[in-house]
């Protein structure tokens, strides 16, 4: 079970999520009080996004949450990798979390892998619904899925 004392930044990539990037930082915050986490950060790696994505999350911050969010925006898109690699080089905490910004974790998933944190190493997610996503994504995942398991 988590404890209040645990420190977890939360690492989220985003290119292109407008529609998406609100619900996933409301899910996140749904984890962190469900599992009664009060410190933890929000970092959103703005992958040179050519829609609003910027916009909504900076009105999202200057809003509702200066404390626990931090956004930032990448000169050059990084692709997803580069994003989480430069987002975990500004994380404070003890532990970090990686997710993609198009909403695929709801807090219930969430939940179930935080409370993982201090047993192991490495926990990675994987897509429950993998109806949703493009083919390309589906593809993918097929490949990478079996390659983890192996390792």
């Amino acid at each position: 079970m988590i404890y209040r004392s645990e420190m977890i930044s939360f690492v989220v990539a985003c290119y292109n999520e407008e529609k998406n990037i609100l619900e996933t930082i409301i899910e996140i915050r749904k984890t962190c009080f469900s599992c009664k986490i009060n410190n933890f950060e929000i970092i959103i790696i703005n992958d040179k996004s050519s829609d609003g994505s910027k916009n909504v999350i900076n009105n999202y911050i200057q809003n509702f949450d200066q404390k626990n969010i931090k956004l930032i925006n990448n000169e050059i898109n990084l692709g997803y990798g580069g994003s989480v690699k430069a987002g975990i080089k500004q994380a404070n905490n003890e532990y970090i979390i990686w997710i993609p910004g198009d909403n695929a974790h709801k807090e219930k998933e969430l939940s179930k892998i935080l409370n993982y944190i201090g047993k192991y190493d490495v926990i990675s997610t994987f897509y429950t619904n993998t109806q949703t996503r493009n083919k390309f994504r589906q593809t993918f995942t097929e490949m990478y899925t079996p390659m983890l398991n192996f390792f």
